[in-house]
């Protein structure tokens, strides 16, 4: 019980200083800031203007958001992390680089 009251009196300390609001706009702001930046690093592969495979850069992308969310312990970091097991596996099935593609499944 003492630790519903102390959450719910507004005792914590992030909660007085408005700590937890900045940090909750800081991660916000993070998002955004890496949505942005793998929205521009999609498009100029779509444009050409990177000689990049879209294979390569989901692989990339995927695997930055995965190091990513697994430094700020989100639960997301799973769904993600698949989704770059994916994604790499194809790029190897695609290269005929059959043994790489089988690491990709035993991760």
């Amino acid at each position: 019980m003492a630790f519903r009251s102390f959450f719910r009196s507004g005792s914590h300390p992030h909660w007085r200083s408005g700590g937890f609001l900045k940090s909750q706009w800081a991660r916000r702001l993070r998002l955004a800031a890496a949505g942005a930046i793998t929205a521009a690093l999609m498009l100029a592969v779509w444009k050409h203007w990177l000689s990049l495979n879209l294979t390569e850069v989901l692989g990339f992308v995927t695997g930055a958001w995965c190091v990513w969310l697994a430094a700020e312990e989100n639960i997301w970091n799973w769904p993600i992390g698949i989704a770059n097991s994916v994604s790499f596996g194809a790029l190897f099935f695609h290269a005929r680089l059959y043994a790489d593609m089988t690491l990709q499944v035993n991760n």
